[in-house]
């Protein structure tokens, strides 16, 4: 279903999946949320909302070194306000990471 999705608007299907790890994760369901945010990436590398939220989530599991490549990526994707609303905070997680 996702990868007709995908096909679709690659964006918009990255974007639910990353908040639908988040819910999943506030849930207590950390590898499902994880297995979110892999599809996401998988189906739309170049959008950055699934690299910072599996940083975020890398960084509030104490994997820092982890957290830190993925907050990076996100950063390096080029996020902007208007398109990218949800990566607001990303420097202040990359601070908290160690960059």
């Amino acid at each position: 279903a996702f990868r007709r999705g995908f096909a679709l608007d690659q964006d918009f299907i990255a974007k639910v999946l990353a908040q639908t790890a988040v819910a999943e994760y506030d849930a207590g369901s950390k590898g499902r949320a994880f297995d979110h945010l892999a599809l996401a990436i998988q189906g739309h590398p170049g959008g950055p909302e699934a690299y910072y939220v599996r940083g975020r989530l890398e960084l509030y599991d104490g994997k820092k070194k982890a957290a830190l490549a993925d907050l990076r990526k996100a950063r390096d994707l080029g996020p902007t306000p208007e398109a990218n609303p949800s990566v607001k905070d990303l420097e202040k997680y990359l601070k908290e990471a160690g960059n």
